[in-house]
């Protein structure tokens, strides 16, 4: 029996250390943009399909989601706008695109 793991052993490390390592493509920005914003919908149609199945209307899931988010816009509203340009730099550096301010 010890010689028939020693063989499956021996066997299973061979068979992993000759695979090759994949060659992945490296994503340009706007397909990681795509990605991100394909991911984005789809979790967003999951949340109300899943509250769908909960009895909730789509406007009920997001009064609950703007609820949730509603402490976070409470304390931006002494500084809105930092608030907001914040928001959006988190967002564009999510999408890996660069964020400049323009006049």
């Amino acid at each position: 029996m010890k010689q028939f793991f020693t063989i499956l052993a021996v066997g299973l490390a061979t068979a992993t250390l000759a695979q090759t390592k994949p060659d992945f493509p490296k994503l340009t920005d706007a397909q990681k943009a795509e990605t991100m914003a394909f991911l984005s919908t789809t979790v967003r149609a999951g949340s109300i399909a899943y509250a769908k199945s909960m009895g909730k209307s789509p406007k009920e899931y997001g009064q609950a989601i703007g609820r949730s988010f509603l402490p976070s816009w409470e304390q931006a509203k002494s500084n809105a706008l930092e608030h907001v340009v914040g928001h959006m730099n988190r967002v564009a550096q999510g999408f890996n695109t660069p964020f400049e301010l323009v006049n």
